[in-house]
């Protein structure tokens, strides 16, 4: 995902930082389309992971409305100027919240035990209910990323990953790793969160218009957008190269 640091920059440093992210998250979601053509044998888990993949295209060009508004300087949608909305803050903080809610149930699907589906269904229901009330009774919600929704949702997935992680160890698909896609979304996206998740964090100890921690953010954010989204697209490739996937 794009952030909202990216308009401390110049219009031309927010494109060459901005344009990329958003087209190998495009890539990724149309990777996953080919992937549904190639395997017939996809399980509905993957279909949703699809879905999931262009929802957040869609956030992307709906939060865009900020970068429109500020490099224009308010000449177009002039409307949000001075308002709740003027920053897309509000809405990458409900995506956050539904990305970490997804991937957690997304990994769930693959672990057989069930008193640790109930668990962890259990920490995804307290961590959902808990980060509504965080984004509705705290003042985060229109003016910073809600570090709880972030702290907690990371933790949430790492755990769900190690889950996923030890049913792999006990059964036979390590035999077919090669093949098996939420192994290469559960790197890219322990990767993505492991490097993001820090700058959310650490960001009170600096001030916003420090631009040495503003493109530390900025290349982070490429970055590990760059490398989950590249993981996503060699799953589905390497993935669709097989009648079926695991």
């Amino acid at each position: 995902m794009a952030s909202q640091c990216l308009l401390k920059l110049e219009f031309i440093d927010y494109i060459k930082y901005a344009i990329p992210v958003y087209a190998v998250e495009l890539l990724a979601a149309i990777a996953g389309i080919f992937y549904l053509l190639k395997v017939p044998a996809y399980n509905l888990v993957t279909k949703y992971f699809i879905w999931f993949l262009w929802f957040t295209v869609m956030i992307e060009l709906i939060g865009s409305y900020a970068s429109i508004a500020y490099f224009t300087d308010y000449d177009y949608l002039s409307f949000v100027k001075d308002t709740r909305f003027e920053e897309n803050t509000w809405l990458y903080n409900c995506y956050s919240l539904v990305s970490a809610s997804f991937y957690t149930y997304y990994f769930g699907t693959y672990i057989k035990s069930e008193n640790w589906k109930l668990i962890l269904k259990f920490l995804l229901m307290v961590f959902i209910i808990s980060s509504v009330l965080n984004l509705i009774f705290s003042d985060v919600f229109f003016e910073e990323d809600s570090k709880y929704v972030n702290l907690g949702g990371t933790f949430l997935i790492f755990f769900a990953v190690t889950l996923f992680y030890f049913e792999l160890l006990k059964n036979d698909l390590l035999l077919n790793l090669r093949r098996l896609l939420p192994l290469y979304v559960s790197i890219g996206v322990m990767i993505f969160y492991l490097c993001v998740t820090p700058l959310s964090i650490f960001s009170d100890y600096f001030n916003s218009d420090n631009i040495l921690f503003v493109k530390l953010q900025v290349h982070l954010i490429l970055f590990s957008n760059i490398f989950m989204y590249s993981f996503f697209i060699l799953g589905f490739y390497i993935c669709s190269r097989k009648k079926r996937s695991f």
